[in-house]
């Protein structure tokens, strides 16, 4: 899958290995990741009404590429909005427990994340400030 390549990608290679290989920041190759990762989702939430296997085996891909999801350099705080978005969407399917339990999983590694962030800028101080 497409997603995965991508993920592989982004887990292996620093920044300067983006710049001299595809001529483009990790930044710039995060955007489309994240472009892929909604697209897939939206279109497993389209299909809901009838079984929730397409969106379960995308929020599983989530938590298995959760490294290139949540890395620090993927800060596109859009992307990581709507994806909150959807996961609170797929926690309110009455039915589909697997799917409920997945979203809960994804949006709590999310949370680590973000407890991980708070908690070095308590400790370092604020970067902006600086």
């Amino acid at each position: 899958m497409l997603l995965d390549f991508l993920a592989e990608i982004l887990s292996i290679s620093s920044n300067e290995d983006f710049k001299t290989t595809f001529r483009m920041s990790r930044v710039d190759f995060f955007r489309q990741f994240n472009r892929l990762v909604l697209f897939l989702i939206t279109e497993s939430a389209e299909s809901l009404s009838t079984s929730d296997s397409r969106a379960v085996d995308i929020l599983s891909i989530c938590i298995t590429k959760q490294e290139a999801l949540f890395d620090n350099d993927n800060n596109d705080s859009e992307f990581l909005r709507c994806l909150l978005h959807h996961l609170y969407a797929f926690l309110m399917y009455e039915g589909w427990e697997k799917l409920r339990a997945l979203s809960i999983t994804v949006s709590s590694h999310y949370m680590k994340r973000i407890s991980h962030d708070m908690f070095n800028v308590y400790l370092n101080g604020n970067p902006a400030a600086n």
